[in-house]
């Protein structure tokens, strides 16, 4: 699955066309995923060929429910490693779980931080899957939840939950991504981290909420700016630094997810001291004048 080729416009009016029907194609520099990969700052693309994925047979879904997140991480990097019948794996924290739990029709969803589970393939294959990762969790403290018919209908309201309850003044987050031996380590740091005292700012217990893609080493870390346990803008840009700077200590990205745009341009040298003046001047390559999504990334 991916983008196989695409067309594009660049900044200097010229049509540019990268990439291959071929699944895999050796000839020269690989423009096609520089230009997708660069936020809209290189043209604007016209046309896109893509490799779809097939529809599995049979899928399974799985709760999973731990003391804490660092034992889910821990569990939902082992899964990974293990379990290959496995498609997903996300891990939310009993912060977002009790944000999910006080609305309407999800009180009865576990307390505590969570896993939610699917593999794709046969039937059986799904069912020994499932069976295989529910023994690493136990491993790791996890036991299954039963109760909830999809889990993805519960993930998928968590951001939207987070950021209602902040009000106007919205969220600041980060979509830091780690190695997975490293990722139980990065979310237990992040919340000693605010849990203590240290470089604090405003009064009350400010809350970070965690959840994402766990099993590829993706965590979305959500700051409420309004609402109880709100961060200042000014704690949250703190708090956002030292997050992109850990996840690059292990080894990992200041984003794995949603990219550079505004919000993380002053993590980007974190990451590429070096690479940022490179990145400039290709950008001038394709857009000398600065027209394209501009103000974005760099």
């Amino acid at each position: 699955p991916g983008v196989r080729g695409l067309e594009g416009v660049t900044g200097n009016a010229q049509v540019v066309r990268v990439g291959s029907r071929v699944p895999k194609t050796s000839a020269g520099f690989d423009l096609k995923d520089l230009f997708v990969g660069s936020e809209g700052t290189l043209g604007v693309i016209t046309e896109i060929a893509l490799a779809l994925a097939p529809v599995p047979p049979g899928t399974a879904r799985a709760t999973l429910a731990f003391s804490t997140l660092s034992d889910a991480c821990a569990a939902a990097a082992e899964m990974a490693a293990y379990v290959p019948e496995l498609a997903a794996v996300e891990v939310a924290d009993r912060d977002t779980m009790d944000a999910l739990r006080a609305l309407p029709g999800l009180r009865d969803l576990p307390a505590g931080d969570v896993l939610f589970l699917e593999t794709h393939g046969r039937p059986d294959d799904c069912a020994a899957g499932i069976e295989a990762a529910c023994g690493v969790a136990a491993v790791h403290g996890g036991a299954t939840v039963a109760g909830i018919d999809d889990p993805w209908a519960v993930r998928h309201r968590m951001t939207r939950t987070i950021r209602e309850a902040a009000g106007a003044a919205g969220v600041a987050r980060t979509d830091c991504a780690v190695p997975l031996p490293a990722l139980s380590r990065f979310v237990h740091e992040a919340k000693a981290r605010v849990a203590s005292d240290r470089n604090r700012t405003s009064g009350g217990q400010r809350r970070l909420y965690v959840f994402g893609h766990a099993g590829v080493g993706i965590v979305h870390c959500l700051m409420p700016l309004g609402g109880a346990g709100a961060w200042t803008p000014d704690e949250a840009r703190i708090e956002k630094s030292a997050l992109a700077s850990r996840a690059v200590a292990l080894g990992g990205t200041v984003t794995g997810e949603h990219g550079i745009g505004l919000g993380h341009r002053d993590s980007l040298r974190i990451e590429h001291p070096d690479g940022v003046g490179y990145m400039r001047r290709i950008k001038s390559v394709f857009d000398p004048l600065g027209i394209m999504n501009p103000d974005k990334v760099f």
